[in-house]
């Protein structure tokens, strides 16, 4: 039995995320590896690994970014958008006033048009509920609200309150 995640990201728009068949999802995080990778290496790219574990390291963004784009070139235009099709592919779409439709390339045009964070963050929220291999490291690093930056650019994590 799938599970199922109601987002809201744009106004008057609520999406449903339906969890992935497990092999489906090991093939898009394989494609999404192959973007994030040469990133978390950028991150890791002159990193003290003994500070790594109390989480004071200095975080060069430029080298994170580089590595963002460096996994990003290895996709064409086509293998991009596929990429993105695919991941929302089990999303449903309420708009106010609108029947329930499932995410294709209309209904993502529709959806998305002026919203481009949107698309972003709608990812993002896929990647998380289906527990891609990133979020699981992440949370085992005690979770994505427990990091933060300081105003040095020196990875921290939060203190709880």
């Amino acid at each position: 039995m799938n599970s199922k995640k109601i987002v809201s990201i744009i106004p008057n728009v609520v999406f449903n995320i339906i969890q992935f068949p497990v092999m489906t999802a090991l093939k898009l995080e394989r494609k999404i590896n192959l973007i994030f990778l040469p990133a978390i290496g950028g991150f890791l790219k002159n990193a003290d690994l003994s500070k790594m574990i109390n989480m004071d390291v200095a975080v060069d963004f430029k080298n994170i970014f580089d590595g963002f784009i460096e996994g990003l070139e290895k996709l064409s235009d086509q293998e991009y958008e596929n990429l993105i099709l695919n991941l929302m592919s089990r999303v449903q779409v309420e708009i106010t006033g609108k029947p329930i439709r499932e995410m294709d390339k209309s209904v993502f045009e529709e959806v998305f048009q002026g919203n481009l964070f949107a698309v972003y963050k709608l990812m993002f929220e896929i990647m998380k509920f289906n527990k891609f291999s990133f979020f699981v490291l992440v949370e085992m690093l005690g979770g994505l609200e427990m990091i933060k930056t300081n105003s040095s650019g020196i990875l921290t994590k939060n203190k709880k309150k």
